[in-house]
């Protein structure tokens, strides 16, 4: 489990508690401090950011944690029959884009096999009172010529959420929404602009989803075993 979650004050507590399927335990914790840069949204003070989904898009490597992954984060490749892979050997500057993408992930992208067709991706969550955040990782890997514009809209269930977005060649750019996006059912869609002749492209893609705090902590008084871990923390940090 990968959690994203402001600290209140320089010490904090982690608490595993039996839910009533067991005695709980902990192999290992691992806290990773984050730019405050990143991740930002209005979940507010009293709620973290949970992993729902992290996705290398285009993948041909299968999935790890990258050496050259300053947060440490495992992403895993997702495809479709509908899309090829486009990618590049050249270095990709991510030093402009606080979310630092691993070159593994960021040097490969998926696109439509058909031209004119949607690059699209959807998840069903298990509630539709899910808050989701989701982060799009673009960098141009083809070196383009004057003439051919590749440029896009992106839309979530129909719903414009960038227009006329151009990627930038062999320089990364992370996407976000601002607000949290609510449904049964989401579906981004990527699709070419009008005076584009390339299709769209993407690289990577992670997925969020809002909770709590008021749902997670445990009392004394609550009569199960529970296991409590105290640690010195940064401002911003993740936990996994």
């Amino acid at each position: 489990m990968e959690t994203i979650s402001k600290a209140e004050s320089q010490v904090t507590s982690v608490c595993v508690v039996n839910k009533g399927t067991g005695t709980p335990f902990i192999s290992g914790l691992e806290l990773r401090p984050l730019s405050s840069s990143i991740y930002n949204t209005d979940f507010g003070e009293s709620a973290s950011l949970l992993l729902y989904k992290r996705w290398d898009m285009g993948s041909t490597n299968g999935n790890g944690r990258y050496e050259d992954d300053i947060y440490d984060r495992i992403w895993f490749p997702y495809n479709s029959s509908t899309w090829e892979s486009v990618s590049t050997s050249y270095k990709i500057n991510v030093n402009g884009d606080g979310y630092r993408a691993p070159f593994e992930v960021i040097r490969t992208a998926a696109r439509p096999r058909n031209g004119s067709d949607t690059l699209e991706f959807s998840w069903t969550p298990d509630e539709p009172s899910w808050e989701f955040y989701v982060y799009l990782y673009f960098a141009e890997v083809d070196d383009l010529h004057k003439n051919q514009p590749r440029k896009f809209n992106i839309s979530w269930n129909g719903s414009p959420l960038v227009e006329s977005f151009v990627p930038q060649y062999l320089h990364a750019t992370t996407l976000s929404n601002s607000k949290p996006l609510v449904a049964s059912k989401h579906r981004i869609s990527i699709h070419k602009t009008e005076d584009s002749t390339l299709p769209p492209i993407l690289n990577a893609v992670e997925i969020y989803v809002v909770r709590q705090r008021d749902e997670l902590p445990t009392f004394e008084q609550d009569g199960m075993p529970s296991i409590f871990l105290l640690a010195k923390l940064p401002t911003k940090l993740a936990i996994e």
